[in-house]
């Protein structure tokens, strides 16, 4: 996202192409990313935003792994938890639901007509 010159355009065509997109080490400009995105995609879309994922001892988040489900609308209401280099955003489709299950909040986007019940 540095300097947005080209990753702006990638941005702007995959927001459109209707393809989950992930934001990697956006921490300085993951607003005007998820603004771009906005631009075409509805603000109930789910929003996905991790912090030191799968780095186990080796992350910088004291908290180790975190994550936090939110919204298109409202993931530039979360400066708190985009904390570092170690910050993922992503950014589901308006197929993707939020799906919880007895350990985990998950994010599911169905591909290839399987439904979230054959998990």
């Amino acid at each position: 996202m540095a300097g947005m010159g080209g990753d702006r355009r990638k941005t702007a065509r995959g927001a459109v192409s209707g393809f989950v997109i992930v934001l990697y080490n956006c921490w300085r400009n993951y607003q005007r990313a998820v603004g771009l995105i906005q631009e075409e995609r509805a603000d109930h879309v789910p929003v996905g935003i991790f912090n030191d994922a799968g780095r186990d001892d080796a992350g910088r988040n004291i908290n180790g792994e975190t994550h936090t489900i939110t919204t298109l609308g409202a993931a530039t209401d979360h400066d708190e938890e985009v904390g570092g280099m170690g910050t993922s955003i992503l950014v589901g489709t308006d197929e993707t639901m939020v799906w919880e299950n007895d350990y985990r909040t998950h994010l599911y986007t169905p591909r290839g007509g399987r439904d979230v019940e054959d998990f």
